[in-house]
């Protein structure tokens, strides 16, 4: 009896429990197995946003969103070459760097201290020894748009850089820049293979100038010059004996780094007739051609003379050759040895002349990379000497009806 009553007490007591809203006890929930640690990320360079006092800041005055895409630096003397900041997309897409917008009108973004750099390609870094450098950083939007500046490495304070577009701002040109320009470009014709054997006999690159516009002088000067334009630098040379005329270059405003050398081999030459050199300069020409039409045709050249003798000298025609080279590089190879049909004057004037030499058409057409000159060899009073006149062939698109 003691035993039913003691269930039934049990029984009310669970349906009060349950009737005044206590939730039954339920069993615990399975245990959750913790979840695994992220995977390192792999080290990138240098480009995220700064942790030291130091460093450069990039600004963003102008009224759309810039994304920094691309950076470089040389030193102020040119000497080091251009660097990259970092690497290149292209040919590092494993180490790309991935950079915030920089909001319009007032956004900023601060970079650590520069400690290494990148070489003109490949992936591997260099230190980044102490010392000036002249910094160059362009945007994502538009090659117009980019921000320079000059740091000092170590750096010790932040150096602001703003974006601005090329030409708002004003072109200072001086002699460091200058010079900058002419080492930059030497190097790169170097690193191409583009500077011919000599060419660089006799030239003092720290004379270096800045000139407003460029000017294609129909003489050589009396000495090797190198001169930087707003987006080019160019280095001549005084005639010698069939010795090309200059080396051109892009260059940009900030003369961080130089592209497009070139190279023609177009000529000047010197003789010494009654102890005064008489200089005789051949001139590049540019000629055209349809695609899958007929070839371009050259049938002669225009040579400038420097007679500083009070008396006319004269002249005759001994050889003309026309030179070709279908891989690029200067054009050497005589593909034909060309008939003379006229040449006027009959004689070369005091001072400053031209003479117009013809001769039996010869075609040149523009494949790929294919370079064409005459090579003009003359005797002056008895002085032997040759001339050469590059021929820049370019291949068009033909227009067609739709």
């Amino acid at each position: 009896m003691a035993d039913v009553e003691m269930g039934l007490r049990s029984t009310v007591v669970a349906f009060v429990l349950l009737g005044a809203g206590c939730p039954a006890p339920t069993a615990a929930p399975p245990a959750v197995p913790p979840s695994p640690e992220p995977a390192a990320a792999k080290p990138r360079p240098t480009a995220a946003p700064s942790t030291t006092a130091a460093g450069i800041v990039l600004f963003n005055p102008t009224d759309r969103e810039i994304t920094p895409y691309r950076g470089y630096l040389v030193s102020v003397d040119g000497s080091s070459g251009t660097r990259q900041l970092w690497p290149a997309r292209r040919e590092c897409p494993d180490d790309e760097v991935k950079f915030p917008a920089l909001a319009a009108h007032d956004g900023r973004l601060a970079l650590d201290p520069p400690i290494e750099t990148f070489g003109p390609s490949g992936c591997e870094t260099t230190p980044l020894p102490p010392g000036e450098y002249v910094v160059r950083i362009e945007s994502g939007a538009t090659s117009d748009l980019r921000a320079a500046g000059t740091i000092t490495i170590p750096m010790t304070e932040p150096v602001e850089m703003a974006f601005e577009y090329l030409y708002d701002a004003p072109w200072p040109c001086d002699p460091t820049r200058a010079r900058r320009a002419a080492t930059l470009a030497v190097e790169t014709a170097k690193r191409e293979k583009r500077l011919p054997d000599g060419f660089l006999d006799g030239c003092d690159l720290s004379t270096a100038q800045c000139v407003p516009t460029p000017e294609e002088a129909p003489m050589p000067p009396e000495r090797c010059t190198a001169t930087l334009g707003e987006m080019w630098l160019r280095i001549e040379r005084p005639a010698g004996q069939d010795v090309p005329r200059r080396l051109t270059a892009i260059v940009d405003r900030q003369a961080v780094y130089a592209r497009m050398i070139d190279v023609d081999r177009t000529s000047a030459s010197m003789a010494r007739i009654d102890g005064k050199k008489v200089v005789v300069a051949g001139h590049t020409t540019q000629v055209m051609h349809e695609h899958g039409g007929d070839a371009a045709t050259i049938a002669g050249v225009r040579l400038s003379v420097d007679n500083p003798l009070p008396r006319a000298l004269s002249y005759r025609v001994e050889r003309v050759e026309f030179l070709v080279d279908y891989g690029c590089g200067v054009p050497k190879e005589v593909r034909a040895t060309a008939k003379v049909t006229s040449s006027e004057p009959a004689k070369i004037e005091p001072g400053r002349s031209e003479l117009f030499i013809s001769y039996d058409a010869q075609e040149a057409y523009q494949g790929a990379c294919d370079r064409f000159a005459t090579r003009v060899t003359l005797a002056i009073e008895g002085k032997t000497i040759a001339v050469t006149s590059e021929h820049q062939v370019t291949r068009i698109e033909p227009m067609h009806e739709f």
